[in-house]
């Protein structure tokens, strides 16, 4: 029985499900930004759509036609393409899931170690993010002419480190609650 080729889920969807064939990589791009739940850059999508064609027509899956859109290679499906062969993987979440145990000692230091480690990974990315807010302030102000360059990039890392703020609030507010913290402020 052949392996199965594990693809991201969104390019998944529109190979298989939506049928999406003959088609450019500008194409493919586009139709990644339309999904709702995608928030990457279209730099990202890009790389993202290179990749699983690369790895497609690697495989046979795919081909490159001999005619061309503009300058754009049209890509098809081949008589390889089968659907049982190919599977959505499923994309990583932004933090890893405590694994559930039955052991009600291993799960609990689980969650705590998983805790702390979160919160020292958003006091880093906090950390970047209040750097790059200073940093973009200064261009700011020595190039008040490129403000409406420099305005857009400012305000979103402002909100970023607002959103990771957030974060590092609700991670503290359990951490309150942690044995040892309570024992140390009692």
């Amino acid at each position: 029985m052949p392996s199965v080729l594990a693809l991201n889920e969104h390019i998944y969807n529109l190979l298989i499900n939506r049928g999406f064939d003959n088609f450019t990589i500008s194409e493919l791009v586009i139709e990644l930004e339309r999904i709702d739940e995608l928030r990457d850059s279209s730099i990202k999508l890009t790389k993202l759509a290179y990749r699983q064609v690369r790895l497609l027509k690697e495989k046979g899956f795919l081909c490159k036609c001999a005619e061309k859109r503009g300058r754009s290679n049209i890509y098809s499906k081949t008589s390889l393409f089968n659907v049982e062969q190919l599977e959505p993987k499923a994309t990583q979440a932004k933090y890893r899931k405590v694994p559930c145990s039955t052991g009600r000692n291993k799960t609990g230091i689980d969650f705590w170690r998983t805790i702390a480690k979160e919160k020292n990974e958003l006091e880093t990315r906090k950390e970047i993010a209040s750097r790059e807010i200073e940093k973009y302030e200064d261009f700011l102000s020595r190039y008040p002419d490129f403000s409406d360059l420099i305005m857009p990039i400012y305000l979103d890392a402002r909100s970023r480190a607002i959103l990771i703020q957030g974060y590092l609030e609700a991670i503290g507010k359990l951490l309150v609650h942690h044995p040892s913290f309570r024992k140390n402020k009692v």
